[in-house]
């Protein structure tokens, strides 16, 4: 016996599934863009008076007690 939505549109299970593999693997497949502000680690500010201010950001900051406990990779 077949299912039936309200609207009277026959109900595929199989093909429901099937569109919705179809359409996440299509997603993940799809080339990405890369955003520039997310390459780039620094960038440029400006004062609360709308001067230009300089650059910020760079390297990620680690304390010196976290850099100590990070164990060191092996050349």
């Amino acid at each position: 016996m077949s299912e039936v939505n309200a609207d009277g549109i026959l109900v595929d299970p199989e093909l429901a599934l099937d569109q919705l593999v179809r359409h996440k693997t299509n997603a993940l497949m799809a080339p990405r863009t890369l955003d520039r502000s997310q390459t780039q680690m620094t960038r440029r500010i400006r004062a609360a008076n709308g001067a230009p201010a300089g650059t910020v950001g760079g390297a990620p900051h680690v304390s010196a007690a976290a850099a100590q406990r990070r164990p060191r990779s092996m050349p």
